[in-house]
Parts: structure tokens; C-alpha cells; sequence
């Protein structure tokens, strides 16, 4: 999990240096993308969950690193439009990648019977979702806009914080606890 939870650091957390019409990324989301499939990978005998976002985050990572060349080569930012667009479907996949960890987390609590932090992981995932989603879709109203993303931003580091609350309760199951 703790594989999941660097990658989630490099999908979110999202610090950008421009340079005219060019955009560098300094924390990639596509390297976040590939931890999280290493991740995925170690914890497929966990859930059915993790098994099925491999290759949506095999895909994810190809998907946001030519997103990341386009920035680089400031070819994403020419129009509003397409820039928008990859945008939103960047974020409606996090979003959707983001919820079935969540509930490959509370299938997990069920399969060891023990708390791992699976109803605060999933109300801040909701959180997160609404606020990543207005973030994005209000860009044309300014301080709107503003107040969503910090929101967004706020969000983001609750939600990390409970992931790894969720990883830590996860890392002091005992060894010889059957797997579900």
C-alpha cells in the first residue's frame, strides 16, 4: 500500500514551472500512475479491485506522460478545448481509479475483519471527487474557481492523510492472519 500512497502523492500534488507556453511538471503524474500499478500488483491477492485497475493504470500512466510531453512541448495549451477536455478525462479517471481503491480498502477490512480506516478513506474520497470535478468545470468563474480548487486542495491532502492512516492500519495486520 505504501506503493499506492507515493503514487498518489505524484497524481495529486501537481507543481508545475512555465516557461512561456511550455509547462514542466516537477512531480509527474505519470511516474505516480506507475507506482500505483507496482502497487496494484503487490496487493492483487488482496482484491478483485486491485486486479482490475492494472491496466487502467498501466493506461493512465501512458495517457497523463503524453500529456505531460504535450505540456513539455506546449502543444496541450495552444486552445482552450482540447486542453479542457484531456483535463476532465485525466480527472474522471483519477476520480474513478481513486474510488475502487477505496473499495478495494473496505473489502479488505471485511476479508481481515479489522478497521482500516475504509469509511473515512471513502467519505474524503467523496469529497475529493466534488471538489476535483468543480475545481475543473468552474475555470471560467474566477474567484469560484479559486475557492474550489483550494477546497480541492484541502481535499486532496485529507484524503492522503487517510490513505495513509489506512496503510499504516494495513502494514500492523499480523503475518499470520489468513488472507481473504
Amino acid at each position: 500500500m505504501r506503493t499506492i500512497f507515493y503514487g498518489f502523492i505524484f497524481i495529486y500534488l501537481n507543481f508545475q514551472l512555465n516557461l512561456g507556453d511550455s509547462s514542466i511538471g516537477l512531480i509527474p503524474s505519470f511516474i505516480g500512475y506507475w507506482l500505483m500499478l507496482k502497487g496494484l500488483t503487490d496487493l492483487s491477492a488482496e482484491s478483485e479491485h486491485f486486479v482490475r485497475l492494472q491496466p487502467i493504470a498501466f493506461g493512465m500512466g501512458i495517457f497523463t506522460l503524453v500529456l505531460y510531453i504535450l505540456d513539455l512541448l506546449g502543444i496541450a495549451t495552444d486552445t482552450v478545448f482540447p486542453g479542457l477536455v484531456l483535463g476532465l478525462i485525466s480527472i474522471v479517471m483519477s476520480i474513478f481509479i481513486t474510488y475502487n481503491l477505496v473499495q478495494g480498502v473496505r473489502e479488505m477490512e471485511q476479508g481481515y475483519g479489522a478497521d482500516l480506516n475504509g469509511e473515512q478513506l471513502q467519505s474524503r474520497w467523496i469529497y475529493l471527487a466534488v471538489t476535483l470535478v468543480a475545481a475543473n468545470l468552474l475555470f471560467w468563474m474566477p474567484f469560484v474557481n479559486i475557492a474550489a480548487v483550494l477546497a480541492a486542495l484541502v481535499f486532496i491532502i485529507l484524503f492522503l492523510a487517510a490513505f495513509y492512516r489506512s496503510m499504516t492500519f494495513y502494514e500492523a495486520i499480523p503475518a499470520e492472519v489468513p488472507q481473504p
